[in-house]
């Protein structure tokens, strides 16, 4: 069999959605969890001593699949890779884990054939996106589905409410994420390419943007006016943010506005309706006459699909078809979202409803301003898509290029002037950049779009019986392309609507889109394209035909059959185009503009070619353990020099895959029945064409064990990485390393880190692994030569012996404690976690190998109907010793800011960067919470900024000189009973050629809490209060301390004597809030609030 390599530069449903190939086999939920990692973490003792200088760590985020299976993982920090929970009745699924330009995906064994055939949307696993379009577990509870049916039926247990999309072949579903187990056992079929239940499509229900970034003449609209037309009679539909009807320009110009995004309040709140409208068919009122749109004499129809700035998909797809049926001629989309190979729903309502409705969809192509990135649905076929340009006719710099994703066909069709739009501004916003009461300036596709639309309103009025294919044909062919710009940037060039009303000769097609050459590009292997010019005029017309190439071409590339042709009146003519690919060495983009010009007139035709890059052929046989072709394994090749990874479904005895010439890393994963054998090669040169035959029998078992008959196995993980320039990394991870063996493809090449991670736990009374008090966790790293088969077999009296007690913070949750083998020079990590439940005591044997240091993680999780992180620590890396004996308290009252070292708060020029943990157990640990808060930044009285999130956040523009400043963060959250409201209010100076923030930190010890963080309720309790700065403790400050016991109504003052407090709450009371204020001695200031500090117990 032979097969193209394809690249992984963003999800495809015809690509496997995975970067760096992690396979998970978990053996129970809250059992294990995997933790592989290429950055460190930090992990500590209370005895050991700290590495300084490690970095702060990044914000953490859970995401809940449409399988039910939750990720958490830290968006922000693409280096962090995930941890993995894999939901009741699925602890055997394997997970393949990769992080591309598009995000992290997060896919489950049994959703990858659906992922390879289509029926499954990509961003369904992409968690990144998940996060962005804020559909993560601490912000919705549900998964919003779009899912075709053949019975409508099927899903209503799971339907949305008021969104009715049958007419489109579709319905919605919005499942629980508590029972999306169940939602996905129902839908999945024994067959595992194809669904059940009457499903035979599931997308999500994604987000769209508003595509924000003298031009009413420059596209020729005065003169149509001065022949009488203005768009009279004409329907033209806005899916935007609404319309502000009242506005002078708009008034009596919407004939009906709807509301689709439930909130029954169809006016324009965000400011980008209007502008877009009022673009359209604005009468120019409040300017007198001044901001006139392009077909004043227009009807409009406001569909409002977008709230502010997102826009769902199912809104989207509910308002086009509304817009549709209520027989709108155009419909103008300034919107749009990332396109993927494959038809998603809002492409195929666009081509379907333009086909069933003669609907002509006008939609921007997106702001990019990259090639390869024009947005869906703008991407459709049938869209007339549009993109952007400045007053001089130069496509501007933010407008998304094509060729469209996957097949390479040409879009954008043509552009419009979209930098610098001044139109109407909705009352009480301040979209854009606001001229005046009445009117702004923004610049984007979006504000391009419309131009387009009252254009075509224009031709319309004179030419009312055109199709939605006439309409494109004349409003490309009547384009002026501009020089320098391909067709892949500007289609047809920038419109004419006078030249399109008054033209009578058009071309079909509207545009040659040949897409991709295959390499090799041979003579042989030219493609001729026809070209139909069309003349309705009275009489014969004889057209000069010529082709000039945009950008890069050669001799012979382009080749007209003719350059002379006659139109008769009422007839036709056709030519013919030869594309020859070949005589060009350089692959990637081509074409041109076709140009018929005669009798005072001029067809432009745009011609787009895609030259394929040369690729060399590997050529795989592969063998499984029993000796057999093997068919089924994981096949990817990772490029040294770019980064990119090819992903191969090698699935015959003989696979030939075609990529192009380079330096890879190769992973090979073979599956026999639930074994796994894995071989790479750190370097295999592809300058030319290579045969593998790989036999998975030649791979060595991995035996890593203790020396305890009743410890169980319960996560195993082996990963790796190049150690030249690219530091390219690979993962897998099974519940066990005995279904485990690797081996070297070639074991003279010995550019790697190879790491081995696993927990082992002395199983308790349920079975599992949650409650065991002993386990054992080791982590080991090699390096030379990917390893054939690994083994270790510590002795239990040379590991360290750790006693951890993870205390409870309220009911319903639990925690995974991570153990992590650190790379001493280039960060590389392994490690491995188990979940426990709370509160806990328990014996933990770690090994320490010569040469290199571990680190912790504590993960803290509420798990309730579906888990949801509660919080994160980490501590810098520290250094056991073999044999040596330890102590470890987690989740210890009192949580609040930390100040672990100086990278949390930091100057360059005018900016201060922050990352303060807010909600640390103990001074010197990193922290982060799953709750809400704000960050602000003061001088004196003005707000100089404000970031979502406490603590964290970015603030530029700052004075250059010494300058005092305030700072406030607050913190909420309500997944633990504890440190529920934190709040800092820090005064500080700095300046420009500082580079750290003199911030201030208090912490309180709690003595003698119980597991639960608890005090003894009827006797005082000694609490040590200590003064942290970013260079460590501080002797010669100030602290005062008052104490609440009504969870911050009232305070009192608490002495504080030689560092300690003596607190002695009034009976019945049920927690305890801390407040103190601090200085320096140095000018610096903090006053903290921490509402429920420590509990006390009944």
């Amino acid at each position: 069999m032979v097969g193209n390599g394809r690249y992984m530069q963003k999800p495809s449903r015809r690509l496997r959605l995975r970067r760096r190939p992690t396979l998970i086999g978990l053996a129970a939920v809250t059992a294990a969890v995997m933790a592989v990692t290429v950055t460190q973490f930090w992990g500590p003792t209370a005895e050991a001593e700290s590495v300084e200088g490690a970095p702060s760590p990044g914000r953490s985020a859970a995401v809940t699949l449409i399988t039910g299976d939750q990720v958490v993982f830290q968006p922000d920090n693409p280096g962090y890779t995930p941890q993995v929970l894999a939901a009741d009745g699925r602890e055997d699924i394997v997970f393949r884990v990769n992080r591309d330009s598009a995000g992290l995906h997060v896919v489950p064994a049994d959703a990858e054939p659906l992922l390879d055939n289509g029926t499954l949307d990509p961003r369904l696993f992409n968690v990144s996106a998940l996060v962005e379009m804020g559909y993560d577990d601490a912000t919705r509870p549900d998964v919003p589905l779009i899912v075709r049916t053949s019975t409508p039926a099927t899903l209503d247990t799971w339907a949305a409410a008021d969104v009715n999309l049958t007419s489109l072949g579709l319905s919605t579903a919005n499942p629980e994420k508590s029972t999306a187990t169940d939602f996905w056992s129902t839908v999945v079929s024994p067959d595992p390419s194809t669904l059940d239940s009457g499903v035979r499509e599931i997308w999500l229900d994604g987000k769209r943007r508003l595509l924000l970034q003298d031009s009413v003449p420059r596209i020729g609209a005065p003169a149509v006016w001065e022949s009488g037309y203005d768009g009279d009679g004409v329907t033209v539909a806005v899916l935007d943010s609404g319309v502000d009807p009242d506005h002078p320009d708009l008034a009596g110009r919407v004939i009906e506005a709807r509301d689709f995004t439930g909130a029954d309040d169809p006016t324009d709140r965000h400011g980008h309706g209007t502008h877009v409208a009022a673009t359209i068919a604005g009468g120019g009122e409040a300017s007198d006459g001044r901001h006139r749109g392009v077909a004043p004499g227009a009807e409009l129809l406001s569909g409002k699909v977008c709230g502010m700035e997102e826009c769902t998909e199912s809104d989207l797809l509910a308002g086009m078809l509304w817009a549709a049926q209520s027989d709108a001629a155009i419909v103008n989309m300034s919107i749009g979202g990332s396109d993927f190979p494959g038809i998603d729903p809002l492409e195929a309502a666009v081509n379907d409803l333009t086909d069933q409705y003669d609907t002509l969809f006008v939609i921007a192509a997106g702001n990019y301003g990259f090639h390869e990135k024009v947005d869906s649905p703008g991407s459709a076929d049938a869209a007339l898509t549009v993109a952007a340009a400045d007053l001089d006719g130069a496509v501007a710099e933010f407008s998304s290029r094509g060729p469209r994703t996957g097949d390479h066909a040409l879009k954008p069709d043509l552009m419009a002037p979209g930098v610098d739009i001044v139109a109407a501004r909705a009352a009480g916003t301040a979209m854009g950049e606001p001229v005046d009461d009445h009117y702004t300036s923004a610049s984007g596709t979006s504000m391009a779009t419309p131009h387009v639309a009252g254009a075509v309103a224009l031709l319309l009025q004179k030419h009312p019986g055109l199709s939605p294919e006439d309409i494109k044909s004349r409003m490309t062919g009547s384009a002026v392309p501009s020089e320098g710009f391909g067709a892949h940037e500007q289609g047809a060039g920038m419109i004419d609507a006078s030249t399109a009303v008054n033209q009578t000769i058009t071309s079909q097609p509207a545009s040659v889109s040949v897409g991709l050459h295959e390499w090799p590009q041979l003579p042989d292997n030219a493609t001729s394209h026809s070209v139909e010019y069309i003349n309705t005029g009275d009489a014969d017309v004889e057209l000069t035909v010529t082709f000039t190439p945009a950008g890069p071409s050669a001799p012979g590339m382009f080749t007209l059959d003719t350059d002379r042709i006659t139109v008769p009146a009422d007839g036709s003519a056709t030519i013919e185009i030869t594309v020859d690919t070949s005589v060009v060495d350089e692959a990637g983009e081509y074409g041109g503009h076709l140009r018929a010009e005669g009798a005072d007139q001029a067809v432009t035709t745009a011609l787009a070619v895609t030259k394929a890059e040369e690729t060399r052929d590997l050529t795989l046989r592969l063998t499984d353990r029993n000796g057999a072709p093997a068919t089924e394994t994981d096949v990817t090749l990772h490029n040294h020099d770019t980064g990119d990874a090819i992903y191969l479904d090698v699935d015959q005895p003989e696979y030939v895959a075609k990529v192009p010439p380079g330096r890879y890393m190769l992973e090979v994963t073979v599956y026999t029945g639930s074994d796994l054998s894995l071989m790479v090669h750190p370097d295999l040169d592809l300058t030319e064409s290579v045969e593998l035959d790989l036999d998975a029998r030649t791979a060595e078992p991995v035996n890593i064990s203790v020396d305890n008959d009743e410890a169980v196995n319960r996560i195993s993980v082996v990963s790796y990485q190049t150690t030249g320039e690219s530091n390219l990394f690979g993962a897998l991870a099974t519940d066990s390393f005995a279904r485990l063996s690797t081996a070297a493809i070639d074991p003279d090449a010995a550019e790697m880190i190879t790491g081995f991670s696993g927990g082992w736990a002395i199983l308790d009374d349920n079975g599992g692994s949650t409650g065991s008090t002993k386990t054992y966790s080791l982590g080991y790293l090699t390096e030379g030569a990917f390893p054939t088969g690994f083994t270790a077999s510590p002795e239990t009296e040379d590991l360290a012996e750790v006693t951890v007690t993870q205390r409870s913070e309220g009911t319903g949750l639990n925690a995974a404690l991570g153990w992590n083998a650190n790379h001493p020079s280039t960060g590389f990590v392994v490690g491995s976690a188990m979940r426990v439940d709370l509160p806990i005591i328990r014996t933990e044997y770690r090994n320490v190998e010569e040469g290199l240091t571990y680190s912790i993680q504590n993960t803290l999780t509420e798990i309730g109907d579906f888990p949801i992180i509660a919080a994160i620590e980490e501590r810098p890396v520290v250094e056991y010793q073999q044999g040596g004996k330890y102590r470890e308290i987690w989740n210890a009252a009192v949580r609040g800011p930390a100040i672990p070292n100086s990278s949390v708060a930091t100057r360059t020029g005018d900016t201060i960067d922050l990352a303060i943990p807010m909600y640390s157990s103990a001074a010197d640990l990193y922290s982060d919470s799953a709750g809400v808060g704000t960050t602000r930044l003061y001088q004196g009285e003005q707000l100089l900024g404000e970031e979502y999130g406490a603590g964290w956040g970015s603030f530029a523009g700052l004075s250059v000189e010494a300058t005092e400043y305030r700072l406030i963060a607050d913190l909420y959250q309500g997944l633990s009973d504890l440190a529920t409201q934190v709040t800092s209010e820090w005064t500080f100076t700095s300046a420009a050629d500082q580079t750290t923030i003199p911030l201030l930190a208090v912490r309180f010890d709690v003595q003698d809490l119980d597991d639960h963080n608890q005090a003894r309720s009827g006797r005082p309790t000694k609490v040590d209060v200590s003064l942290w700065s970013v260079t460590g403790p501080v002797t010669d400050g100030t602290v005062a301390v008052e104490a609440s016991f009504d969870a911050g109504q009232t305070w009192q003052s608490v002495d504080l004597r030689r560092g300690q407090l003596l607190i002695d709450p009034p009976v019945g009371t049920s927690a305890v809030s801390l407040r103190a204020t601090a200085d320096d001695g140095s000018g610096n200031t903090v006053t903290q609030t921490i509402i429920d500090a420590y509990g006390v117990s009944a």
